[in-house]
């Protein structure tokens, strides 16, 4: 298979600029929802995924996001805690968080609105969110 001048250049353009590319840490227990956002959102951004909420911090610290997603697919008390150490750091990162319409109390619906720079309830429209990620990393 022989490559033209112009499908080279491409190649090394798209291969140059996947190191500067902003990444996103996605955390989400559905390891089919990450594949997904992943594989959408992979083109634009370089993405991490992690499914074990006692590795997010790590993640977080060695990774350095430019913005988390957060699936809150089972709400847990763990995960309000990891959310409130990323929220208090001296780097602010962007949060989306996805969450089903589950009923939760007041006071941990206040918690996720407060934590969250943006939160879509799902079945969430994907174009939504990938809008949202480009207007919170301008």
């Amino acid at each position: 298979m022989s490559m033209n001048k112009s499908t080279i250049a491409q190649a090394e353009t798209r291969r140059m600029t996947k190191g500067q590319q902003k990444s996103i840490l996605i955390f989400s227990p559905d390891a089919d929802l990450a594949r997904t956002l992943l594989l959408i959102l992979e083109e634009e951004y370089q993405i991490v995924r992690e499914t074990e909420i006692g590795r997010l911090e790590g993640r977080i610290a060695s990774l350095h996001p430019a913005l988390i997603l957060v699936d809150l697919s089972a709400y847990s008390p763990d995960i309000v805690r990891q959310l409130e150490v990323v929220k208090h750091t001296k780097r602010a990162i962007p949060l989306i968080i996805l969450r089903g319409y589950s009923a939760l109390t007041p006071s941990m619906n206040e918690t996720i609105e407060e934590l969250a720079d943006m939160v879509f309830y799902k079945p969430a429209d994907v174009d939504m969110i990938t809008q949202a990620i480009e207007d919170l990393l301008k």
